[in-house]
């Protein structure tokens, strides 16, 4: 998103974009839900959670897939396996991805949130937390994590905590405004796309450029870049993951909702299909 506006993608298109920040998926989409933003990036998780409450909320595709959630726990909270985790304090940004990640890392392990405690935090309310020792142990995603692992150094204990399950980035509108907006949409989509190509095809100059833009050394970098990857695309596979997050949220009384949404109708397929159809593997 950053390098479709700072190298002229998105002017090339005929687009004037401006790009706020936030910590998280949850405070971007909430910039959406109340019309003060076009579009937000956001996990699947969020998308799902504001969906049982905002059914005019759609996603144009994906920006990318994601696997580095971790769970991340002190050792001097006598933390040492995983089962260790029972009755400790775990901070987690619940309506995120997060959230269902950790309850799915959980049962694989045999627990749930009922053998934990849960501390509702945003991203860097759970950093703080834990390097003070407020909390036992986090879960959430980078580069929130790398900081996390620096700062404890030997007192940190680490699982993987995605149970080899792919995340997805999602881009978020309102259906109202893509309605009044569709050429805009298919410009934003086409820029991406092109820097996706563009960054795919070159990689050590975008990962340079991402070093220098947010401050990342060298090695988090080939870290995280490992575990993303950049395509805009609407795959079936993330049709299955809405409706298992979904499930997952109903289960867990998350939701008054008692029915998983028909995801089709979440989905804005127009932008992609007119810029590039071959991204969409989604069966009607």
């Amino acid at each position: 998103m950053y390098f479709a506006k700072d190298k002229g993608y998105f002017a090339n298109n005929g687009l004037d974009v401006a790009i706020s920040d936030y910590k998280g998926g949850k405070s971007a989409a909430a910039e959406v839900l109340n019309g003060r933003a076009d579009i937000s990036t956001s996990s699947q998780s969020v998308f799902v959670s504001s969906s049982f409450i905002h059914p005019d909320l759609r996603t144009i595709g994906t920006l990318s897939t994601f696997e580095h959630l971790e769970l991340i726990a002190r050792k001097d909270k006598d933390i040492h396996r995983i089962k260790d985790l029972r009755g400790k304090k775990i901070g987690v940004t619940k309506g995120s991805s997060g959230e269902f990640f950790l309850g799915i890392f959980l049962a694989f392990n045999d627990m749930s949130y009922k053998d934990v405690e849960i501390i509702n935090l945003f991203p860097q309310g759970i950093q703080d937390n834990i390097l003070n020792g407020q909390i036992d142990a986090s879960f959430t995603w980078e580069p929130i994590n790398y900081q996390i692992k620096s700062a404890l150094g030997s007192n940190a204990n680490s699982w993987p905590g995605q149970s080899g399950q792919k995340g997805y980035f999602l881009l978020l509108a309102m259906n109202s405004w893509l309605n009044t907006h569709p050429d805009a949409t298919k410009l934003f989509i086409k820029s991406l796309i092109e820097t996706e190509k563009y960054a795919n095809n070159n990689q050590n100059e975008f990962k340079e450029y991402l070093g220098s833009k947010f401050n990342f050394d060298k090695e988090h970098l080939e870290y995280v870049w490992s575990r993303n990857t950049l395509e805009v695309t609407l795959p079936q596979a993330l049709l299955l993951a809405l409706e298992d997050n979904a499930r997952w949220m109903i289960e867990n009384n998350l939701t008054d909702e008692i029915k998983v949404p028909n995801y089709l109708k979440y989905i804005y397929f127009d932008a992609l299909e007119n810029v590039k159809p071959k991204a969409i593997g989604i069966i009607d």
